[in-house]
């Protein structure tokens, strides 16, 4: 924390020198533009360009500093995203399960079901995430008796 008030105090003291660095007290003709010669149309012109014209650097300045944030916020993710140790997820080869002619419809289908338990089994203890378009999702098996 100590180091943070350290910081913040140098950061401060920086600012505040800059703001004084080459300034000079002479202040030159306060009407360099004219505006005091210039006819009431003329001085309205004038004065709403300047208002366009810092309104209009206001907005750059304020996109520049969106995108500046936007960069930032990327970056960090991306550090973030590198000091994370990611775990492979190792694929272990499964064994080849053949089938013989099932005569049963009623066997086939126990046979399918069964291999999909053991698949969903198997890929839950591995951390692996499945995703399905299908509407349901096999919770649990249990043997028809």
């Amino acid at each position: 924390m100590k180091r943070a008030k350290i910081i913040f105090s140098i950061i401060l003291l920086v600012c505040l020198m800059s703001l004084f660095v080459g300034c000079t007290l002479e202040y030159g003709n306060p009407d360099s533009l004219g505006i005091g010669d210039m006819s009431v149309g003329r001085r309205i012109t004038t004065g709403l360009l300047v208002s366009v014209l810092g309104i209009g650097m206001v907005f750059v300045v304020l996109i520049v500093l969106i995108l500046f944030i936007k960069l930032m916020e990327v970056l960090l993710n991306l550090f973030k995203n590198m000091k994370k140790p990611q775990k492979p997820v190792e694929a272990k080869p499964q064994p080849v399960v053949t089938a013989t002619a099932v005569e049963d419809n009623q066997a086939e289908e126990e046979v399918v079901a069964a291999i999909t338990a053991a698949l969903v089994a198997y890929y839950e203890s591995n951390g692996v995430v499945i995703t399905s378009s299908l509407p349901f999702k096999v919770r649990s098996i249990k043997q028809i008796k």
